[in-house]
């Protein structure tokens, strides 16, 4: 990579950074340089910069709100593409928003217009793409319940880059995850919303009490949210599962009927109940307010974070032979 490739990014898409830090741009606070930097703040701009990215050899990255990131010190090797798109509308129930826009700026002005499946959102950080990609979800919701319909970029080398048009079904919705996940050949442009009807005194009211659950039981320093999947019941066989393996009886037992009966193994518990609360590597810690989180103390850096990762992951490996699944993106390792 050169001045020459910073030259041709620069011709093709108008400014681009160089070495821009990352840090300022994730909600970690953390993280290396991106060699190259270009905010997309329209759907056509994300599609510019993706096809520069792949006429050019460079490895890109898609960046939303920030949230659910941990960067390498290093940084990114390539271009960042910073999403930005932030214009929405609202027809009636419907809201149709550009990947960029903040999530709560939707559960915001969902509220404002009388509109009931989205107020578990508030005070999640980052995009409305970020949050359908991740499929995010907080107090019994999920993206899923309110995705109608995706306009994504498919990106293929040996073919011209094509929108296309997702239905939810298509989106291959599970916890925490999406077909968004899994490799670089979508890249969502613009969310369809379908919400119901409500009583705006009463959305105000629950998104209130949400906000005041999250006050309290969540840090308050940098952080990228919860770090591990948490444990779900497979229904079919009616015991908990980490993927394919059976959670011991000994744990199950251990379990405070709260989380027995909503069918989830809370990390976080898990993480407090071997001890691990309040332990740090550097100036990373692992939360004691809520122990699926890693805070960023003051100056933590990536490695510290990874550190702490090992740690809980070899604590559950060798305590109870689980293998814990990242929630969080690791860029730039």
């Amino acid at each position: 990579m050169s001045s020459q490739t910073l030259q041709e990014l620069q011709k093709r898409l108008g400014e681009v950074q160089e070495n821009e830090p990352m840090s300022a741009y994730t909600t970690f606070k953390i993280g290396g340089p991106a060699r190259y930097f270009f905010v997309a703040r329209s759907a056509d701009e994300i599609t510019k910069a993706i096809e520069a990215a792949v006429d050019l050899r460079l490895p890109y990255f898609i960046l939303g709100g920030g949230s659910d990131l941990l960067v390498s010190d290093q940084g990114f090797a390539g271009l960042v593409i910073k999403i930005n798109n932030s214009s929405f509308q609202i027809q009636t129930s419907t809201i149709t928003a550009g990947a960029g826009v903040p999530l709560g700026v939707l559960v915001q002005a969902a509220v404002d217009n009388g509109l009931a499946g989205l107020e578990w959102g508030i005070g999640i950080p980052g995009t409305v793409g970020g949050a359908v990609r991740g499929n995010a979800g907080a107090f019994g919701g999920e993206m899923k319940d309110v995705v109608k319909r995706i306009r994504a970029l498919r990106v293929s080398p040996q073919h011209p880059l094509e929108v296309v048009e997702m239905e939810s079904e298509d989106c291959q919705f599970n916890y925490r995850d999406s077909i968004f996940k899994h490799g670089k050949d979508l890249v969502i442009l613009e969310v369809e919303l379908a919400l119901k009807q409500g009583i705006k005194q009463e959305l105000v009211s629950k998104m209130r009490d949400f906000l005041k659950h999250r006050a309290v039981g969540q840090p308050k320093e940098p952080s990228a949210g919860c770090i591990f999947k948490n444990f779900k019941l497979r229904d079919e066989n009616g015991k908990f599962f980490s993927g394919n393996q059976p959670v011991p009886d000994s744990l199950v037992q251990a379990l405070p009927q709260q989380f027995k009966e909503r069918q989830v193994i809370p990390i976080r518990w898990l993480v407090e109940y071997l001890g691990l609360a309040d332990k740090s590597s550097g100036q990373a810690k692992i939360s004691s307010r809520h122990c699926n989180f890693i805070v960023n103390a003051g100056k933590a850096r990536a490695q510290d974070c990874l550190e702490l990762m090992r740690l809980i992951r070899s604590a559950v490996l060798e305590n109870f032979d689980l293998h814990l699944t990242e929630e969080i993106e690791l860029v730039g390792f």
